[in-house]
């Protein structure tokens, strides 16, 4: 079975995603049309070939974990031949409850290790900081 390569699979996904959510941002006589992606794996949510999670052979995504202590579910993907008709073996997760600082070193580190996706860094610790703000914000209103 042969596999459509990477550049392929991006111009029929492009337009044609059901996780697709388009935004046109009016700002006066600016109207800038934005498209978002809901899509697992994509830390920046941009519909665009560098970030996309479905067809890229080396993707990195952040998901908060609903605890206690808060945190955050890394989930990195790699397409290796040994793993191509088995989905589910080609995924590594791991759970960071740690504080703010050193969550953001590890998946800062887990993002450059062996140069995996050091591109995505900025944009995981980014995303990290978020998720981060969500949770605290909760734990803020549960306080008052």
């Amino acid at each position: 079975m042969s596999v459509a390569s990477d550049q392929i699979q991006w111009l029929v996904v492009r337009n044609h995603s059901s996780f697709l959510c388009k935004r046109t941002l009016d700002a006066g006589k600016d109207r800038k049309r934005t498209v978002f992606t809901k899509e697992p794996n994509n830390v920046a949510s941009l519909n665009s070939y560098k970030f996309n999670g479905l067809i890229n052979a080396k993707t990195m995504g952040l998901e908060g974990i609903d605890s206690e202590r808060g945190g955050v579910r890394l989930v990195l993907k790699s397409k290796k031949y040994a793993t191509r008709q088995r989905p589910s073996k080609s995924t590594s997760e791991v759970q960071l409850t740690r504080d703010f600082k050193r969550v953001a070193r590890s998946v800062k580190a887990a993002a450059n290790r062996s140069g995996y996706r050091p591109d995505l860094a900025d944009h995981a610790v980014a995303k990290w900081a978020a998720i981060y703000r969500s949770q605290n914000v909760e734990e803020d209103e549960e306080t008052e």
